[in-house]
């Protein structure tokens, strides 16, 4: 269902399913491209499981390596620009240091980050043998998900909190239709 633009030019219609910060990172980058984008969700923040989740960065093993790197970078990129530019977005960075119980090489992505270093003697705890010292984004939540609200209302995005009892729903509504659910997506989809 295309929705009318300014120009004619039907704008593609696109619903995000489940308003966690999944769902909505994905409805305000599908918005910043030029669609038009409604969230929909049985719970809104405060009441997701994003809203209580831990939220440092920090690469994780999965592939291609080459691909999640890139994403990795992009979205470190994305957090310590709005750590610099947007304290209410919920976003600092912060250094910590990681500690390994035998000699370890740091992964190639995090040699190239702010503050990259290998961890002196003094900074590692008994028992370990290796470390490294690096900034990383800390998100806190409760702050960022708002934030995250505020700017999909922004780019023209609506949120609606309603239950579906299936992907039919949004797929017979719109020709995009992005399953956000993270927990609840079992009951979604029906597995």
């Amino acid at each position: 269902n295309p929705i009318p633009n300014p120009t004619g030019t039907p704008t593609p219609r696109a619903i995000v399913v489940g308003a966690g910060v999944s769902g909505l990172t994905c409805a305000l980058r599908l918005l910043e491209s030029g669609l038009a984008v409604e969230v929909c969700a049985r719970d809104l923040p405060p009441n997701t499981t994003s809203n209580v989740a831990g939220a440092i960065w920090y690469p994780y093993q999965a592939g291609p390596a080459d691909k999640v790197d890139a994403w990795a970078l992009r979205s470190y990129a994305v957090f310590a620009e709005l750590a610099a530019t947007d304290p209410s977005s919920g976003v600092a960075l912060a250094t910590g240091v990681e500690v390994f119980p035998s000699p370890t090489d740091a992964p190639p992505l995090l040699r190239d980050l702010p503050g990259f270093r290998r961890a002196r003697a003094d900074e590692l705890r008994p028992g370990y043998a290796s470390g490294y010292v690096f900034d990383a984004p800390v998100i806190e939540m409760p702050v960022y998900l708002p934030w995250l609200i505020e700017r999909v209302r922004a780019a023209g995005g609506t949120i609606t909190q309603r239950t579906c009892a299936s992907l039919a729903e949004p797929l017979a509504a719109a020709p995009i239709v992005v399953n956000t659910t993270g927990l609840a997506a079992r009951e979604l989809v029906g597995a």
